[in-house]
């Protein structure tokens, strides 16, 4: 089940029988009255059991994150932004001709945008589909931008003429090329696009002059849980060690979202793995998810009701924070990502300050490594570190979800966070009553946040950093041309979790489906994309330049070979020193594992499954065509579903 469930009152949802239902209250943090479409019966649900509305007449797939940088989504984005406002506004009638002013349009236009809008809660909803005839232009290229070329050259100049005038400039511009001239209709419209487009850049755009609107709101920590919550990263205050040999390792690098409302704790992520796209990414599918699974996983029990689409997410300047690749995400889950200014730490001030009060209470563990080292003095941090990355997993939940969550606040008026965020929902004392998004597809969510990349389909599968992938799923398309451009070869998209390289994650273009593609050798190891590094490097100092996958497979074993031996391990703790690499080695053991990753993932849950395969020796798959080319593919890790894999 793919979408967005709206969590607030009047809001449309489904159960599991598929019948409709409208959200008539919120009575706790994670149970809703409901009161059914037709026969107006009404009962308490838990928030997990509401599905979005199927909608009878989509028969389309989303809109793929790296396809959303043209002006229909940019249009799609507003659309939302209205809906957002009427919503925010309380909705009713008044409302609504007020906020289709304020957009430009027209009520009944504004009623159909919150109808596409509340069957799932998704910009995609809002989206305009391409025609059926799209590729048959209805004017030639040539003619749309002759029609640019007057609107910019002409139309725009400073003795302001008129459409008709403009018209005219077409009509001989269009006649010195041999060109139809398109009717005055058709350039009027075109005219009143351009036109709504620099009246837009000029007030700073509809949706910067409503993030404008938002800020305000948002440093007084917006008015319902959810609605803006700020990300930042740090590295801990402590030395863990390795869980089997406790040899110091380290310390570990820490992502954080909290809401900015309640001051909640929304999610985190804590690994060995330095910052970037992937703990970013984690961070915010942890803070969307429903934490009932995780904590049962990590062996705690706490009243943690967070979850669901934020709607603003503030994260500071940092390059881990900026790129294509989370842009596009969050524009498609419409999370709208927003950045610090530089040299404005108050900006940042909620998510600084509990960074801060996370510190603090790190200092009084062992290990601990203070905040600088006048600090620290004559502290041996290592040699009084205990904590392994798992423990001080569960030491940290205990902290945040036990006490922070249930402490008295000074900013909340010494109120705990916990009871500021449930009334924040219900709308107790006095406050609005708030309102949720909660993403139905977990696994899609994983997928799309996970780091992506481009590559052409050839006749041995796919090769990525020298590694070969192949499955019976990329045999179609192995040597598709470029649609747009036919003598190029066609780059498709595919994503990989780094923490485990053993699998990439096709995505097909036609299906809008992701397909997990293992490796073409299926005894090779699993490995992280920083051993895979390390591997690199070893061989280059080695004096190998030119390496292949064979030779990069039998180094990673030498080197798992001599630092997995006991006695240079146990001799190297004893004395104290043990190299990089033993290090490095006893980290990624330690480090979280993908959830939905190839340790144990073939394909994500109920999406569409490849062709069975059925390799003969399970070590080798030929290539995916021409001569001699088998029909089989790889299976092993590839079939595992996703109800068996391991949390991270």
């Amino acid at each position: 089940m793919t979408g967005v469930v709206e969590i607030r009152p009047g809001a449309l949802v489904s159960l599991a029988d598929g019948e409709a239902y409208i959200i008539v209250k919120l009575r706790t943090a994670d149970m809703v009255l409901i009161e059914h479409r037709e026969s107006f019966k009404r009962k308490s649900v838990a928030l997990a059991d509401l599905r979005p509305v199927a909608s009878a007449d989509d028969d389309s797939h989303d809109v793929p994150p790296e396809q959303v940088n043209d002006e229909r989504w940019e249009a799609a984005r507003d659309k939302a932004t209205a809906v957002e406002r009427v919503f925010e506004l309380g909705g009713g009638e008044a409302v609504v001709k007020k906020v289709a002013e304020e957009f430009e349009v027209h009520p009944s236009t504004l009623y159909r945008w919150i109808d596409n809008f509340s069957r799932s809660g998704r910009v995609i909803d809002l989206y305009r589909k391409s025609r059926n005839d799209a590729g048959k232009t209805r004017l030639s290229m040539r003619a749309e931008a002759l029609m640019r070329s007057v609107i910019r050259t002409f139309h725009r100049t400073q003795e302001r003429p008129s459409p008709a005038q403009s018209h005219r400039e077409l009509d001989r511009r269009c006649k010195l090329k041999g060109l139809p001239t398109p009717s005055m209709d058709t350039f009027r419209g075109r005219l009143l696009m351009c036109e709504q487009r620099e009246l837009s850049r000029g007030r700073g755009q509809i949706r910067r002059s409503n993030k404008q609107r938002l800020n305000k709101a948002s440093l007084e920590g917006g008015n319902f849980p959810y609605a803006f919550v700020q990300i930042d990263h740090t590295r801990v205050d402590i030395q863990l060690v390795d869980g089997e040999y406790r040899i110091p390792i380290g310390r570990p690098w820490i992502t954080v979202a909290i809401d900015v409302f309640s001051r909640m704790c929304v999610g985190y992520y804590i690994s060995f793995d330095p910052p970037g796209m992937l703990g970013t990414g984690l961070c915010l599918t942890h803070a969307i998810r429903n934490k009932q699974e995780w904590m049962a996983k990590l062996g705690v029990d706490y009243d943690y009701p967070c979850q669901g689409l934020p709607r603003v997410v503030h994260a500071d300047n940092a390059k881990e924070f900026r790129g294509n690749s989370l842009q596009a995400v969050c524009d498609v889950h419409h999370i709208d990502l927003r950045f610090r200014k530089k040299r404005k730490p108050q900006h940042g001030a909620y998510i600084e300050r509990y960074m801060g009060t996370l510190m603090s209470e790190i200092h009084a563990l062992p290990g601990t490594t203070f905040s600088n080292v006048v600090e620290r003095e004559e502290y041996d941090s290592e040699g009084k570190a205990v904590f392994s990355l798992p423990a001080f997993e569960r030491w940290l939940a205990h902290l945040i979800l036990g006490d922070y969550h249930n402490r008295p606040h000074s900013g909340l008026n010494d109120t705990p966070p916990l009871i500021v965020f449930k009334r924040g929902l219900t709308g107790e004392s006095g406050l609005p009553t708030g309102s949720l998004r909660i993403e139905a597809d977990e696994r899609r969510l994983y997928l799309d946040f996970l780091p992506q990349f481009e590559r052409t389909i050839q006749q041995y599968g796919v090769q990525v950093d020298d590694i070969h992938y192949s499955h019976d799923v990329l045999r179609r398309w192995v040597g598709a041309r470029d649609p747009s451009n036919p003598r190029r070869a066609r780059q498709f998209l595919f994503k990989r979790d780094p923490r485990d390289i053993a699998v990439i994650y096709f995505k097909d273009p036609e299906t809008d489906q992701y397909y997990p593609i293992p490796y073409r050798t299926l005894s090779n190891p699993h490995m992280s994309i920083w051993e895979l590094d390390r591997v690199k490097r070893y061989l280059k100092e080695m004096g190998r330049s030119e390496v292949d996958e064979q030779t990069i497979m039998a180094a990673r074993n030498d080197m798992v070979a001599v630092r997995e031996s006991e006695s240079a391990l146990t001799a190297a703790v004893k004395r104290g020193r043990y190299t990089r690499d033993q290090r490095d080695a006893v980290r990624r053991r330690e480090s979280p594992q993908p959830e939905f990753g190839p340790q144990a993932v073939g394909h994500p849950g109920d999406l569409p499954e490849p062709a069975s395969p059925t390799p003969a020796d399970g070590d080798a798959t030929p290539g995916l065509g021409g001569a001699g080319a088998s029909t089989s593919a790889p299976a092993g890790r590839a079939a595992k579903p996703f109800d068996e894999i391991e949390d991270y």
